[in-house]
């Protein structure tokens, strides 16, 4: 779905904003919060969805790894070498992700060109933010190493913070302590 189209202009952003501000829980601000969290979290991923839905188990399954490793990162702060790899895990997966999507082709036309190999490869769809929220899950898990931030205990948080589609047109990774 893009910023610009009709669907989200005049469908999707209305009906977020709307449920996002309806005084549900006006009485209890944790509840509000909680609330607020859930709208923001299913309706960031259905907008990941909208494009490619396939591919919000990649992403959900990102958001709950990391969320593991920035929890074991914490954890591991007497053992600099658990926590480091720990660290070392959760790049390696995000990079990995990341790289199978966007360079697996080019890696296959590459082989193929250089030793004359017939590899068959067939082009997959680009999961929609995978840049943005693989390095925004980075961004969270290195602040965490370093102690930065503390890691989130409550993955529905975690989740809103990383698949959060209004960022998308923040430009830069907006970090886990500014949100």
């Amino acid at each position: 779905m893009v910023f610009s189209s009709a669907a989200f202009l005049f469908a999707f952003l209305p009906l977020v904003m709307g449920l996002y501000y309806l005084p549900v829980y006006r009485k209890s601000e944790r509840r509000s919060i909680r609330y607020k969290n859930i709208i923001l979290c299913v309706s960031s991923l259905l907008f990941y969805a909208w494009g490619e839905p396939v591919y919000i188990v990649l992403m959900l399954l990102s958001m709950v790894f990391n969320y593991y490793v920035g929890i074991d990162i914490e954890e591991n702060v007497l053992s600099p070498k658990k926590k480091k790899l720990a660290l070392l895990l959760g790049i390696g997966y995000n990079i990995f992700a990341l790289g199978f999507f966007k360079y697996s082709g080019f890696i296959v036309e590459s082989v193929n060109s250089a030793f004359g190999a017939q590899i068959e490869y067939s082009p997959l769809p680009l999961p929609i933010g995978i840049s943005f929220y693989t390095f925004q899950i980075m961004s969270y898990i290195i602040d965490v190493y370093y102690g930065t931030v503390r890691a989130q205990r409550k993955l529905l948080p975690f989740m809103t913070y990383i698949s959060m589609f209004p960022q998308l047109i923040a430009g830069l990774i907006v970090q886990y302590s500014d949100i």
